[in-house]
């Protein structure tokens, strides 16, 4: 999990300390929690641990339970959350590009959120598996075959991906007026109105003014891939939030940005398994994740 926040939480600092002073205990008891539940080797860096029926790197689910026991959002918190490599870079810069107040990248509960076809988000998760480097460099090579039977069995961060996209799904479909259900294909194809409509979601809402003096472009343009992906902190940057057992650059975050390349990488058969599975999890719930 990932987070960080504007200088309009500074009124919350002065109980940063005391409940600093309670990690090492928290951590312990975490550490205690997860000896305890499954543990499997899956699509992503880390060995996976089961947690309330969905898996999560070690990193990742220390996070989660801490958030469960600390987290108090505020009434103004607008919380991002996705499958890993579904998109989530490219939607924390428009989001933050147009709002000044609390930030949090994270995978649980959300008001705004971003899904994608699983092929291409298989694809980008078994790319991002394969640069990551290990501390000891003991990592091994995760072949594409193996890591989309992982991926097939929900052995990956945050999976099985269809389940944790469907919780979100009839979630908004439940409180239309609280969470923003968004796919990667759809603000690709129409960046324009989704940006739009985040700011309104978010409370932010573009004035005509703004919109006649090009506000909108410009923020879509400021977080392009291109122009992201070129700036130095992100070619050479280390994540200031990492497991300490994989050192890898920001550049890892950025690979093409593109929808359907999956077909450059599996075969039409691997692509077959995955869109059965897709079509079996999300019958009868009238959404689609298929790219056009």
């Amino acid at each position: 999990m990932e987070c960080s926040s504007s200088k309009m939480n500074q009124g919350q600092k002065s109980n940063e300390k005391e409940e600093n002073m309670s990690e090492p205990k928290s951590h312990n008891i975490y550490k205690e929690i997860m000896s305890t539940i499954p543990r499997r080797k899956g699509c992503w860096p880390l060995d996976l641990y089961q947690y309330e029926g969905f898996w999560y790197g070690p990193y990742t689910l220390e996070g989660i339970l801490s958030t469960q026991d600390h987290f108090k959002p505020q009434p103004n918190s607008v919380i991002l959350s996705s499958a890993p490599k579904a998109g989530t870079t490219w939607l924390k810069a428009l989001r933050i590009q147009r709002m000044y107040l609390y930030l949090c990248g994270t995978f649980l509960k959300s008001q705004s959120l971003k899904k994608g076809d699983p092929k291409d988000v298989f694809v980008s998760l078994w790319h991002f598996s394969q640069k990551s480097e290990s501390v000891t460099k003991a990592m091994e090579d995760l072949h594409l075959e193996d890591a989309l039977m992982y991926f097939c069995e929900g052995l990956s961060s945050s999976g099985p991906y269809w389940d944790h996209v469907l919780g979100y799904w009839r979630a908004s479909l439940e409180s239309q007026e609280r969470i923003l259900f968004l796919k990667y294909e759809d603000l690709m194809n129409d960046t324009v109105y989704w940006v739009k409509e985040m700011a309104m979601f978010m409370g932010y809402p573009f004035s005509l003014k703004e919109e006649e003096k090009g506000a909108v472009q410009k923020i879509i343009d400021q977080c392009s891939f291109e122009n992201m992906s070129s700036l130095e902190v992100n070619k050479s940057g280390i994540p200031e939030i990492r497991p300490k057992e994989i050192v890898n650059k920001n550049n890892i975050f950025f690979r093409k940005g593109k929808i359907g390349d999956w077909k450059n990488h599996l075969t039409s058969e691997m692509a077959m398994q995955l869109d059965q599975i897709t079509k079996q999890k999300l019958n009868g719930s009238r959404l689609t994740l298929d790219a056009a």
